[in-house]
């Protein structure tokens, strides 16, 4: 039955009924309610969501669930292996550090214009905090 496939999908990819219904777009109760007819955007949200998954399969239940040695599946483990995990992850902290030093540097102009200006009408926070990362930048 379609309903048997999908829950198969679902728990291959260790997902409950309801998650695997919201990734693909449907209501939570898709599954529970869904008879042996599908619709095309569910179809097409599966396809989407999940490239790997045998679209003849999920239709009529012949051949294997997952298709063998597809693009998105090399790609998926390309993209999940522990060193392109924390390649990323070093990028998005070096990026992360670029952006406060950034701040720090605008915060820092802000005041020191604030104060040759002699105006002093800026909220009290954004001096505040200003004050703060220069300290902050100092002790460092």
């Amino acid at each position: 039955m379609l309903k048997d496939r999908l829950l198969k999908i679902a728990e291959h990819y260790g997902l409950t009924p309801n998650k695997f219904s919201e990734i693909i777009g449907m209501s939570r109760a898709f599954i529970k309610n869904i008879n042996e007819e599908i619709s095309t955007k569910p179809m097409r949200n599966i396809l989407l969501k999940f490239p790997e998954v045998n679209i003849v399969w999920l239709l009529t239940g012949e051949g294997e669930m997952i298709l063998k040695n597809t693009n998105a599946e090399i790609e998926t483990t390309e993209k999940t292996s522990p060193e392109f995990l924390l390649e990323y992850l070093k990028e998005k902290d070096k990026t992360i550090g670029d952006l406060r030093e950034e701040i720090g540097r605008l915060k820092q102009e802000l005041l020191s214009h604030e104060q040759r200006e002699g105006s002093y009408d800026l909220d009290v926070n954004v001096r505040n905090a200003a004050e703060k990362e220069i300290e902050y930048k100092k002790s460092k």
